[in-house]
């Protein structure tokens, strides 16, 4: 074999090697890079999430306190309220239904799997008791003052709304 022809070979194996090892770095990185990407897509749909649910649980903490708070404020002793305040009076418990209800249909699927029947149980405590504020004509101020207490709780359980740990962290 001339040595020109074997130059020739020797160059285009060693061309075909770099080439070939440059597209298995290129797929790596991209792999790499398209990981990193869907953790960052999560992080930022997680953190879009926590959010939107503490938006929620403050509402329904807010709407329930104001409820509470106006009742307080226009009912002395049993008293009948002022015409003047019962629109406010039912405007706010109209926002209070708004929020329960909103918090009804994010509640976390995960807790109502069969291991965890304590939580399905807390679920349906909660469920049955916002029926029960949402079913009557006017407002009842002990059961607002429950469903404040037990949102409050949901809210300190609700392991959506803990802070994540970050990217960084999680791969140590």
């Amino acid at each position: 074999m001339d040595a020109g022809i074997a130059g020739l070979y020797g160059a285009a194996i060693g061309a075909a090697g770099v080439i070939i090892g440059s597209v298995i770095s290129n797929w790596f990185n991209i792999q790499k890079e398209k990981e990193q990407w869907i953790r960052d897509k999560d992080a930022k749909l997680n953190d879009w999430q926590r959010d939107k649910l503490e938006d929620i649980y403050g509402n329904c903490i807010n709407s329930l306190s104001k409820l509470f708070r106006r009742s307080e404020i226009t009912v002395e002793a049993g008293a009948i309220i002022k015409k003047e305040h019962v629109r406010d009076l039912f405007d706010d418990y109209t926002d209070a239904q708004k929020w329960l209800s909103l918090l009804l249909i994010h509640y976390p699927s995960e807790f109502l799997t069969p291991s965890s029947h304590s939580n399905t149980l807390d679920f349906n405590n909660f469920k049955n008791k916002v029926s029960d504020f949402s079913m009557k004509g006017i407002p009842d101020m002990e059961k607002a003052r429950e469903l404040l207490e037990l949102v409050i709780e949901l809210a300190k359980s609700d392991p959506r709304l803990q802070v994540r740990p970050s990217v960084t962290q999680k791969r140590s």
